[in-house]
């Protein structure tokens, strides 16, 4: 629920889930919740919200996309067209963007990123682990 009371129109939640939380100074602040599995095309969605950037460090993306791409081969996030942060982060991760307009809400896109496990292994930010 942490993760879903802090993204605009997620009150329902996000059903069966894997979650993850980011702590600092014995603090969560950044939890990330990867959901929508999708066996047959192998595919997994993930929402994520943050209390402060300092969580998305190098250490913690690699550990964190280690999860589902050892399962998976592509990982999809939704997330505002206006959430820059995001959308950067997503960018530097090696992934492909979709601006859907009218997606998110009336006159509000909605970027969807799509990153496959050989993008994310190509990304400056991976590191190389098995």
């Amino acid at each position: 629920m942490w993760v879903a009371s802090r993204i605009e129109g997620c009150a329902r939640g996000f059903g069966e889930n894997q979650s993850f939380a980011v702590n600092l100074n014995d603090r969560i602040i950044a939890g990330i919740v990867f959901h929508n599995w999708n066996p047959e095309s192998e595919v997994i969605e993930v929402s994520c919200a943050a209390t402060s950037p300092k969580w998305a460090t190098r250490d913690v993306l690699n550990k964190l996309l280690e999860y589902p791409f050892s399962f998976c081969r592509m990982v999809i996030a939704r997330m505002s067209e206006e959430n820059t942060r995001s959308r950067r982060l997503w960018r530097a991760l090696g992934a492909n963007e979709y601006i859907i307009p009218d997606l998110r809400a009336d006159g509000v896109g909605e970027a969807v990123a799509t990153l496959t496990n050989p993008q994310w292994k190509k990304s400056r930010l991976y590191h190389g682990q098995t």
